[in-house]
């Protein structure tokens, strides 16, 4: 569901955290920025684990990628965190608080592509699908605040 900037109409409730829940959060940036020169990947698990990725091969999207003679390939960095349970629930709290959980009504709608900095989220938060791709400043704000955490040394 792409979603332009703006209110998500989303599906909002308390938040359990299981170790189930799981979001997937691609972040495409601005061509300058400098925080986060290349796009990356976060991936939020309800057991606390927190890990990212970033650099130009094809791994960063797919974590079973089979593209071994892209160029790109060894352009690969990877980190992990664990911020423990309750701190990842108020973390997808604050993801459903924003919307990003589709009404159980919506489908899917095409339309404009969501212009950088812009977020794809995907994934499962006490069961409910979620399916977002936006350039919502305040989600786009709490997804940067996530990989603020890591810093890449080059």
């Amino acid at each position: 569901m792409n979603v332009r900037n703006g209110d998500l109409k989303g599906e909002k409730f308390p938040v359990e955290t299981s170790s189930l829940d799981w979001l997937e959060i691609t972040y495409t940036p601005r061509s300058t920025d400098l925080d986060f020169p290349l796009p990356c990947r976060l991936s939020l698990l309800g057991s606390g684990e927190m890990t990212y990725y970033t650099g130009r091969s094809p791994r960063v999207w797919d974590d079973f990628s089979m593209k071994r003679d892209d160029p790109n390939w060894n352009d690969f960095w990877e980190d992990r965190i664990h911020i423990g349970e309750e701190s990842m629930t108020e973390l997808l709290q604050s993801f459903v608080d924003l919307g990003i959980v589709p009404p159980a009504t919506a489908r899917m709608v095409t339309g404009d592509p969501a212009s950088p900095p812009s977020v794809k989220i995907r994934g499962k938060i006490s069961g409910k699908t979620v399916y977002r791709v936006t350039d919502n400043r305040k989600v786009v704000r709490l997804v940067e605040r996530q990989l603020a955490r890591f810093r890449r040394a080059l």
